[in-house]
């Protein structure tokens, strides 16, 4: 790792294809000056967006390490593994429904929650209690008042459901090539769409719902 990366340790001559030291430099000063305290793969995206960084994320990942400003962590069993946040409000929203007994005065009245939360902040950017189930309809109207308030974000994620995906297998794999009236509008508007596969790995948009 650092500078005796650089060498070739067969013939202890620089290697040819090595990465310029000046580079290397900039790298490990633009993580210590100004993104101290992010993790890998959010300091490479912004490095590559804001500074015109192109390193692979392997190369980056070793030089932070190999000068003692990221951890080294065990790589940790699939199970177990916990995606980190988004580090900039807006960049991914949730949206999930949930429907239930919601109102204790009205116990025999079954709504559908549908709330949309911001996943670097947890905010929730909007929730509505409705009628007749998680449609289509709800779901495009809830999305409508969040792009009108907040403005368009880079990703959604979403479960699954009827509106979300065409899912010709249960439990199988959405087919994208044909997709819903909620995913044309995502991909009309440049917003990509992010499906989830359980409820863990939506665990953020599952736990607003209680």
């Amino acid at each position: 790792y650092g500078y005796d990366g650089l060498f070739d340790r067969r013939r202890q001559t620089p290697s040819p294809r090595r990465a310029p030291v000046a580079e290397v430099e900039r790298l490990l000063r633009l993580y210590r000056d100004r993104y101290a305290g992010f993790n890998v793969r959010h300091f490479l995206r912004r490095a590559r967006t804001e500074h015109g960084v192109r390193f692979c994320y392997s190369f980056v990942k070793q030089a932070l390490q190999g000068a003692g400003l990221v951890p080294k962590h065990r790589p940790r069993g699939r199970h177990r593994r916990r995606r980190e946040p988004r580090p900039c409000f807006g960049e991914l929203l949730h949206l999930d429904g949930s429907r239930h007994w919601w109102l204790a005065l009205v116990p025999d009245q079954y709504l559908t929650l549908i709330a949309v939360v911001d996943d670097a902040t947890k905010q929730v950017l909007d929730a509505e209690l409705v009628d007749g189930g998680e449609s289509t309809a709800a779901v495009m109207t809830a999305l409508r008042r969040v792009l009108l308030t907040w403005g368009l974000p880079m990703a959604l994620y979403t479960d699954r459901a009827h509106w979300a995906a065409h899912t010709p297998v249960a439990g199988g794999a959405a087919d994208r090539p044909q997709p819903t009236q909620v995913g044309r509008a995502l991909a009309h508007l440049g917003i990509e769409h992010i499906l989830g596969y359980s409820p863990q790995a939506r665990g953020r948009s599952e736990r607003m719902s209680g």
